[in-house]
């Protein structure tokens, strides 16, 4: 929400936020444009990427920024499927995000606190 004068922020309902999230175990030949812009938006909706195609460069983790609904469990990893017929778990972080919950996947409370 944009910002005007005597915003009182009690007032505000989050519908979106932007995120970085980390994309790990992401084999070096899949760090291109076009699978971040579907990785994206499987995890919710792509804005950018944190990559450069020279060297030297981050290998061990594809860097996106995705937009969020907070109120959706986040997104902790899917399966992709190789070249080579092999499946890997690819495994989300997120940053700068606290108080996940393990079992809903909601942002705000953690497990001992989750009421689903």
């Amino acid at each position: 929400e944009q910002w005007t004068p005597n915003l009182a922020l009690n007032r505000i309902q989050l519908t979106f936020f932007t995120a970085w999230v980390q994309v790990h175990n992401l084999p070096l030949e899949y760090h291109d444009i076009e699978l971040a812009h579907f990785m994206g938006d499987l995890i919710g909706e792509y804005v950018s990427m944190n990559w450069q195609p020279t060297f030297p460069r981050n290998i061990r983790f594809l860097r996106l920024q995705v937009r969020i609904d907070p109120w959706l469990p986040l997104v902790v990893g899917f399966i992709l499927k190789c070249d080579d017929g092999q499946y890997t778990w690819i495994e989300c972080c997120y940053e700068c995000i606290f108080k996940i919950c393990k079992k809903c996947g909601l942002i705000g409370h953690s497990h001992s606190q989750c009421h689903m």
